[in-house]
């Protein structure tokens, strides 16, 4: 299954088994076929799906169920890792074992489920309930400076890395602040904005808008602000959306 998700897809795969043997295996198998570490594939050594950073992860996959008639790990340890706002786990079904998956999963307390009729059990993960937002320069149009999130702690690092500072306007400027809308991080850039993953960093796309660069927006007014369906960008003259 790994070896047909690195070569179908530019996902960054990570292999989890607790089997030594078939660990090595895998590993020599895929380093044969040079698509181990070169292709983002690795296979560490795990018991289960516990990976340290909760809410990461965009896609899921198991066949256990399928081979072996046993249930993977915990339902809720899937959701624990599983990303919100379209993160999806893909679990095998073996035929007759319908009743069991549904009992796994509704162990978890959540809903955002559905069975497909090709022995695939799709669970698609909505958004964080109490999660917040910000859509405008000072979080919302009456500039409240409050995200109205009713998510606590604790806090830890979720990503680092891209975009990093190169298409970046100094802070110390003050420009425009990064909008939350969705799931995604909307980033205004020098002349651009560039648009990531709020809970893995993954980029999503990048425009580059002329006359968009704003600096000291704190004395004037925000340049950005964010919809359901759109983007607006104030850039010179001229209206982006």
């Amino acid at each position: 299954m790994s070896y047909e998700l690195a070569m179908k897809t530019n996902l960054k795969i990570i292999g989890i088994e607790d089997d030594l043997s078939k660990v090595a295996k895998s590993r020599r198998l895929l380093n044969a076929a040079g698509i181990y570490g070169e292709k983002s594939v690795s296979f560490p050594v795990l018991s289960a799906i516990y990976l340290s950073v909760n809410i990461l992860r965009n896609l899921i996959v198991s066949d256990k169920m399928l081979i072996s008639g046993k249930l993977p790990t915990a339902a809720e340890e899937i959701y624990r890792v599983l990303k919100p706002f379209g993160g999806v786990a893909m679990l095998g079904v073996d035929k007759g074992n319908e009743d069991l998956l549904l009992q796994w999963l509704n162990w978890s307390g959540n809903n955002d489920w559905e069975i497909r009729q090709n022995r695939w059990a799709i669970i698609i993960r909505g958004a964080i309930k109490g999660a917040g937002e910000w859509t405008h320069l000072y979080s919302d149009p009456g500039n409240t400076s409050c995200s109205n999130d009713a998510i606590k702690g604790p806090l830890q690092i979720q990503w680092f890395g891209r975009p990093g500072p190169l298409e970046m306007i100094n802070r110390h400027s003050r420009p425009m602040s990064t909008l939350f809308k969705h799931g995604r991080l909307f980033i205004p850039g020098d002349n651009r904005v560039i648009c990531v993953d709020g809970y893995n960093g993954t980029p999503l796309w990048k425009r580059f808008i002329p006359d968009s660069r704003v600096l000291g927006a704190l004395k004037d007014c925000g340049t950005m602000a964010v919809a359901d369906d759109y983007l607006y960008v104030a850039a010179g003259r001229w209206l982006w959306d």
